[in-house]
């Protein structure tokens, strides 16, 4: 199990480029804790039989479609409210050093 403490909530406010109080941090870190204790619990919950209705349905096969392939953009049409491109590339601001 993951220890959430404020160490770890400051180190992934600064990969995010966000800057947090300590009390920020504090409650970052009760929140985090109440929902991982939450994951886990669900974790440990049965999963349910299948049920007569759901016998011979195929089960999440119903729920696929086959691909199908659409053509694609124009390079200009894709571009055209790019805060910022590199020819048919949109520039984005270096975030990783």
């Amino acid at each position: 199990m993951v220890m959430i403490d404020a160490a770890l909530v400051q180190k992934v406010a600064g990969l995010a480029s966000l800057e947090l109080s300590e009390a920020e941090a504090t409650y970052a870190v009760k929140n985090l804790a109440q929902i991982l204790d939450f994951v886990a619990e669900l974790g440990r919950l049965p999963e349910p039989a299948p049920s007569a209705a759901d016998e011979g349905k195929g089960g999440l096969s119903q729920l696929e479609r086959d691909d199908q392939v659409q053509p694609s953009l124009e390079p200009e049409t894709a571009m055209a409210n790019a805060p910022a491109r590199e020819g048919t590339a949109f520039q984005v601001p270096r975030i990783i050093d």
